[in-house]
């Protein structure tokens, strides 16, 4: 009777030590199932953060919400390590396998690292969602807000020549820009030649023996920067007239024709504030410039030099001269002492259609006035003198009967 006793009690006490191992299990059981997800370090400065996780299974989806921000993209930490899919909007992270892959159980992991736009002062995780390899949805505890205070400038470069400028930095880095990175000369920010116009990998301006290569230019093949003719354009028309202008004197000095940057320029009237009619780049003795024109009245006349009506007492226009010195940048009022027409006698250098001047000197800027006979076929000619005083003495005797039969009488004083 007594053994029957004593069996019962053991086996009351083995039903009570049963019941409070159950106990004890689905406690555990409860407390290691408290899911965790919460913030780790953050950039304040390019505004991307952490987001870290704790789990006692393994996790086969994630997905969770965010306030405060607008996300822009989400990279690294363990779902990238198995291979993830993650995707973003605005406000929302998912991510999964669609092979099935896990993230591992364990404590402070990363599961991603988010970057964000700032919208207010602090960021939440909301609506957070973690499933297990059963797809069983798990509770999860959220961890706090972080504040982003003192994420309102952004530090960068803000010189927009510089090859790593910043459009979205707000104040200049190290106060001074002084991390801004530029070009070398005659290079882009990818080390590439600016200009390169053979392709050989040398940029031109590097080039040896390379200057300027426009043919329009009056330096054409220079080792110079081009230099252009400020008179290239004028009013054309069929009627013109040629002025060969021998030499060209600029501030006293003759100017050689070899690689000259003058430029003489004709107008229709008293100075260059008038109508242009023509330009030729001074080549040396015998420089040819065409000066455009009309031999009648017609419509346009005040466009051209006019050939005159002497019917009507009508004079023909007399063009006047501007010579440009494209190195110096300046435009110089040019007068000629003498002309002589196509048949050698000293004119007016009037404008006629077809006609031919010749001008002996073209006489531009500072030149020392120096008086004298300025006619060549004068006894008393001085071809020094830029300014004719009326003292030209002529052979009274330089015209006579001319004959086939000649004497000769030679006088010896």
């Amino acid at each position: 009777m007594l053994n029957i006793k004593i069996i019962k009690k053991e086996k009351k006490m083995i039903k009570s030590f049963k019941y409070l191992l159950t106990i004890c299990v689905s406690l555990s059981a409860m407390f290691s199932q408290s899911e965790q997800i919460y913030f780790g370090d953050i950039d304040l400065d390019n505004n991307s953060v952490e987001v870290m996780y704790n789990s006692s299974v393994q996790l086969s989806g994630v997905q969770f919400g965010v306030t405060g921000v607008e996300l822009t993209g989400a990279s690294g930490g363990e779902s990238q390590a198995v291979g993830w899919t993650i995707s973003t909007s605005s406000t929302t992270l998912i991510g999964f396998s669609f092979s099935g892959t896990s993230i591992p159980s364990g404590e402070n992991y990363v599961l991603t690292e988010i970057t964000y736009s700032p919208t207010e002062d602090e960021l939440c995780l909301v609506n957070v969602v973690f499933s297990d390899n059963d797809a069983t949805t798990l509770d999860v505890n959220i961890g706090s807000c972080i504040s982003l205070i003192g994420n309102t400038d952004i530090e960068g470069c803000t010189d927009m020549n510089a090859c790593n400028y910043d459009e979205t930095a707000t104040i200049d880095c190290n106060s001074d820009n002084s991390c801004c990175v530029f070009a070398e000369m005659f290079y882009d920010c990818d080390g590439n030649c600016l200009n390169d116009e053979n392709n050989d990998g040398i940029c031109d301006e590097e080039e040896v023996g390379v200057g300027c290569t426009d043919e329009n230019a009056l330096n054409y093949g220079s080792e110079n920067e081009c230099l252009f003719d400020p008179f290239n354009e004028w009013v054309q028309s069929t009627a013109q007239s040629f002025y060969i202008i021998d030499e060209l004197i600029v501030d006293g000095e003759s100017i050689p024709g070899e690689d000259s940057l003058y430029v003489i320029a004709a107008f229709c009237g008293d100075d260059s504030s008038s109508v242009q009619v023509g330009s030729v780049q001074w080549s040396g003795a015998n420089t040819t410039l065409v000066v455009m024109g009309t031999d009648g009245v017609t419509e346009g006349t005040d466009n051209y030099c006019f050939g005159g009506l002497p019917q009507f007492g009508i004079p023909a226009d007399i063009p006047s001269f501007v010579v440009y010195d494209a190195e110096g940048d300046e435009a110089l009022d040019a007068e000629f002492n003498i002309c002589y027409d196509s048949s050698g006698n000293q004119s007016d250098c009037a404008w006629a259609d077809f006609g031919y001047n010749n001008i002996p000197d073209l006489v531009a800027g500072e030149v020392e006035s120096i008086t004298g006979c300025i006619d060549e076929l004068a006894l008393n000619y001085n071809p020094e003198a830029v300014e004719d005083d009326n003292s030209c003495l002529f052979d009274p005797f330089n015209e006579w009967v001319q004959s086939t039969a000649q004497s000769f009488y030679i006088i010896d004083e």
